[in-house]
């Protein structure tokens, strides 16, 4: 046993280290059993839960059990952040309004958190809970509004917690418009950068340069909207990127908060960017991208095919850059897209012949909404109008 360390310390640091070690959590479990610790027993009761192939009865039991005993004991293993995390308990009540924060337990810690709305408080309490010590997933939907700025994040990036992160979301998903503030973002991710699987940052004003620089070798997920550039070239000299699977980027000009006095500035890119990005060595698992950058869509169509990448692409996304005939033609010629199950084209400059050729890769294709005054040939069923230009739907090939 390490000097002045107890045997609890001990295996709460192994667990820090490797969350996925079965074998220490089982430990862990047993300890606490010996101590009288009820949480070994929902430890266990978690661990077992996670192997389906057990009786369904037998499953059935253990959740009731792992209830039982969560309900009975969860305001204790809270400790401090009970007070924010659970309402107070009101018999024969059920509070109808929508509680600001969700959580989640893995294998007996505090596993998950998701966040609606923060603010100055949250950040102050979850700083210095011990509590969280072992949290993996991390999502925070809402920063800021119209009455409030964003909190300072300066706390939690000192904390000695939120460093250990599997998962981190920042923004909401399913608004359009902006809401939350990215310019702490990259600060607080760092400290989870040997750890993250999946990195969403749907936030203003994220420092991509410094992100895109980062060695975050466990990736497997990136995506970042509202950002103001996105720097290719230095994601393409990325090489700890190797297990990224997924990769969107949309920069939703029309959805960020403007500034008064300033005109919006898109975000562009070059085909030196472009060209460093297709071609970089570490994209071997990389099989869905999105890149919606002004401007890009031929640049992009031609330097997938040249590359090789669009061949490893499950499902490729150019909504909104700018392509035209030139890149579908580009793209309709390549003899490479075997694994391409998905194009999504939408909001580019694509003639109906163009749409159509695409449609001969035999892939599910989403044309709609096509810029521009052009009028399909007689006998293109299928292919409808809509007030400012084609829009061209097609779901099954």
């Amino acid at each position: 046993m390490s000097e002045g360390k107890t045997s609890r310390q001990i295996l709460e640091e192994a667990l820090l280290a490797q969350f996925d070690d079965l074998a220490t959590h089982s430990a862990y479990a047993d300890l606490l059993m010996e101590e009288g610790d009820p949480r070994g027993e929902f430890i266990q009761l978690q661990i077992a839960l996670d192997n389906s192939n057990r009786p369904h009865r037998e499953l059935e039991t253990m959740r009731v059990r792992a209830s039982e005993i969560r309900f009975a004991h969860e305001r204790e293993w809270l400790g401090q952040l009970a007070t924010h995390l659970m309402p107070p308990r009101r018999s024969g009540r059920v509070d109808p309004v929508e509680p600001n924060c969700t959580y989640g337990w893995m294998r007996g810690w505090l596993g998950r958190l998701s966040i609606f709305s923060l603010n100055a408080r949250l950040v102050e309490a979850f700083a210095t809970a011990p509590e969280l010590r072992m949290l993996q997933e991390l999502s925070i939907a809402q920063t800021r509004d119209v009455q409030r700025p964003a909190p300072d994040l300066t706390a939690w990036i000192e904390s000695p917690y939120f460093h250990r992160l599997r998962m981190f979301r920042l923004g909401d998903p399913e608004q359009a418009n902006c809401t939350a503030e990215g310019s702490q973002a990259v600060a607080l991710v760092t400290k989870s950068a040997s750890t993250l699987e999946r990195l969403e940052l749907l936030a203003e004003h994220t420092d991509t340069a410094s992100l895109f620089t980062l060695a975050m070798r466990n990736l497997r997920e990136l995506r970042v909207d509202y950002a103001d550039r996105y720097p290719l070239d230095l994601l393409a000299m990325n090489s700890g990127l190797r297990k990224v699977e997924r990769i969107a980027f949309d920069p939703r000009p029309e959805y960020r908060t403007p500034v008064e006095g300033q005109e919006m500035e898109l975000a562009t890119t070059s085909l030196e960017e472009i060209r460093a990005f297709c071609h970089a060595p570490q994209w071997e698992k990389l099989n869905y991208l999105r890149i919606r950058l002004t401007g890009s869509g031929d640049m992009f169509c031609e330097e997938l095919v040249r590359s090789g990448l669009l061949q490893r692409l499950k499902n490729l996304d150019l909504c909104q850059t700018g392509m035209t005939d030139e890149g579908a033609r580009i793209l309709a010629e390549c003899h490479n897209t075997a694994n391409l199950k998905q194009l999504d084209v939408q909001g580019n400059q694509l003639s109906v012949t163009a749409v159509e050729q695409l449609m001969d890769l035999d892939i599910k294709v989403h044309a709609a909404y096509q810029m521009g005054n052009l009028m399909p040939p007689d006998g293109n069923a299928g292919i409808g109008f809509g007030g400012g230009g084609i829009d061209v739907q097609i779901e099954d090939i």
